[in-house]
């Protein structure tokens, strides 16, 4: 397949407005999930290096 196939092309659509339906518009999209349940904990869109630093310590803690 290549980038003009229209099948590739309804498909990359259908992905990018389900992501934009998620509340999401940059990449990469990150979901913390418990390790134990694999709820959700929480989950974002972007480069927030800051986000990570925060769940990494919160892990260390437990």
């Amino acid at each position: 397949m290549n980038a003009n196939d229209p099948l590739k092309r309804a498909w990359s659509h259908q992905k990018i407005v389900k992501f934009r339906e998620a509340g999401y518009d940059r990449f990469p999209v990150v979901r913390v999930r418990d390790d134990a349940t694999g709820d959700v904990l929480a989950t974002w869109g972007g480069f927030r290096p800051e986000a990570l630093a925060s769940w990494t310590a919160i892990n260390q803690l437990g």
